[in-house]
């Protein structure tokens, strides 16, 4: 991470010029080894008469199609992973994204180094000192860690819980754990923020000191923001990326919207005919990692809505670009029948990979689902699956939901189609519940 670090806190400051020749750089570079390693792009390349030896400007990316999810599942992994590598040096990751749709793609291991470096950069912008600890409340941290990662965990300052638990005992366990153990700052998903912020303000607790709050794993909503803020006092701070890509672009601490990661990719917003729209129109998110060379996402649109901000042309300064807020990718609280919040990413990853013991749930091969809770104590789910849904396998269901929500009444019902929103978007969890 330290040498790309030390890259970046020069790089934000460079000259406009400068950084889109930089990613010019990349993108030759990007094509060159697409265009050698990788099938898919020999051919789209090829049909659209792009080379690395004729790519002049960022302007030419606009001369091939958009990549998109259908178009990922039909060629992955065959055509669209980079033939001279060694496996050893991919991983390969698997999401259901912000549509509930399964994805699987291959990233590139000597990245890491630089996501961590990116999200570092942002702290830094935030009063962050290096040996003040990060309490990261996301969902992982329940399974058992080897020594080497909790080696990692220790020497970066970083603690992990699981954003899950959102019950009332493990609300009070949360906060003593960050008085405690002198967290600095929180990162994590923001429905689980807000719960514990809410949590805490109806049982008078404050903290002791102040926190530097960085939401991320799902879009911050405006109620989210105003819950948080309200109770903390101060402003909090959202980054905003999505799996297949890692960080895209953090929220800024002295301008509106959020920087882009200029080093790391290019942002475009397109319209519906994936035509390039200008700053201050609304339209798809359309971006291209520069860095992943083990499986290229060139111009790759997933579904989400964004906004370009115009140049600030500022003398000093940041100087990287900046984008609106992003639209969609939302993922509501759901709430047992107590009235105990608990996370819809809980519900995202129970739907997606199902328990081991859910042995006719799994079998089914789950192409779409959308959990909507009507009330505290009625939810309905909605699935498309390849294999036609049984009664065991709803069986299955009701208990995980039991487990989770307590005596739900659950609706299932097998469709054939889940209508997309007015965005486009499939939400894969509603809550028609109007509070927290």
């Amino acid at each position: 991470m330290l040498p790309h670090l030390r890259f970046l806190r020069n790089s934000q400051y460079w000259s406009t010029d400068k950084l889109e020749n930089y990613q010019l750089d990349k993108f030759r570079s990007l094509v060159t080894v697409a265009t050698k390693h990788i099938p898919y792009y020999q051919e789209l390349l090829t049909n659209h008469g792009i080379d690395s030896q004729r790519v002049n400007s960022l302007k030419d990316i606009e001369q091939l199609p958009v990549l998109t999810k259908v178009k990922i599942k039909e060629n992955f992994p065959e055509k669209l992973m980079n033939r001279s590598m060694q496996s050893s040096d991919i991983l390969i990751h698997k999401t259901g994204g912000s549509t509930g749709e399964p994805l699987s793609f291959g990233y590139d291991k000597t990245t890491v180094g630089l996501m961590m470096a990116l999200v570092y950069r942002s702290f830094e912008w935030l009063d962050f000192s290096y040996g003040d600890k990060i309490l990261y409340f996301v969902g992982m941290g329940d399974y058992p860690k080897t020594v080497r990662e909790r080696l990692k965990e220790t020497l970066a300052d970083k603690i992990v819980i699981n954003a899950y638990y959102l019950e009332e005992s493990k609300l009070a366990s949360y906060y003593k754990f960050i008085e405690r153990n002198n967290v600095r700052i929180l990162y994590g998903y923001p429905s689980a923020i807000a719960v514990l912020c809410s949590y805490c303000e109806a049982n008078r607790l404050r903290f002791s000191k102040k926190l530097i709050v960085v939401t991320t794993g799902e879009v911050l909503t405006e109620h989210h923001r105003i819950v948080i803020e309200k109770y903390l006092g101060y402003k909090i701070y959202d980054q905003y990326g999505c799996r297949e890509i890692n960080s895209v672009a953090f929220e800024s601490p002295d301008a509106a919207g959020m920087y882009i990661n200029m080093e790391h990719v290019i942002v475009e917003v397109l319209d519906d005919q994936d035509r390039p729209l200008p700053p201050g129109e609304i339209g798809n998110l359309v971006i291209t990692d520069l860095d992943n060379y083990a499986m290229p996402m060139i111009r790759y649109r997933f579904g989400d809505k964004g906004i370009l901000l115009p140049r600030e042309n500022k003398k000093k300064g940041i100087q990287l670009d900046r984008m609106g807020f992003v639209e969609g990718r939302e993922t509501d609280i759901l709430y047992r029948t107590d009235r105990t919040p608990v996370t819809g990413i809980y519900f995202v990853k129970l739907m997606r990979g199902g328990l081991e013991e859910m042995v006719h749930y799994n079998s089914l091969g789950i192409i779409l689902f959308q959990v909507v809770q009507k009330d505290f104590q009625h939810i309905m789910l909605n699935i498309m699956s390849e294999r036609k849904g049984s009664s065991e396998a709803e069986e299955e269901l009701k208990t995980a939901f039991h487990k989770k929500l307590g005596p739900v009444t659950l609706t299932i019902n097998w469709v054939e189609q889940i209508p997309a929103s007015t965005s486009g978007k499939r939400r894969m969890i509603v809550s028609e519940i109007q509070s927290l």
